[in-house]
């Protein structure tokens, strides 16, 4: 199975009316998309989680906590596995 990376990973969704009887009761609904994360997005974040919780800080011999890396090489890492990730998903097996 195929996967787009701009997908939308989890879609929100809200009721839209589109018609109303002479009450003013609403009688239908469509669903109409807000927004969400895409998959590519949602990869890249994941990573990049990986990234900062698994040595982006350390602790010095003076107990001086530092940043180990940039934070944004670390996000441009990050999409790059999150592309990999996507190129991978899509290969034959």
């Amino acid at each position: 199975m195929k996967t787009n990376g701009n997908d939308l990973a989890n879609v929100q969704r809200k009721l839209k009316p589109l018609s109303k009887n002479g009450w003013g009761q609403v009688l239908e609904y469509s669903l109409e998309n807000t927004g969400g994360m895409t998959k590519r997005e949602q990869f890249a974040m994941a990573a990049m989680v990986g990234f900062i919780n698994t040595g982006c800080v350390r602790d010095d011999n003076n107990g001086v906590v530092k940043n180990q890396y940039n934070y944004a090489s670390i996000a441009k890492s990050a999409v790059d596995q999150a592309d990999a990730l996507i190129d991978a998903l899509n290969k034959e097996v």
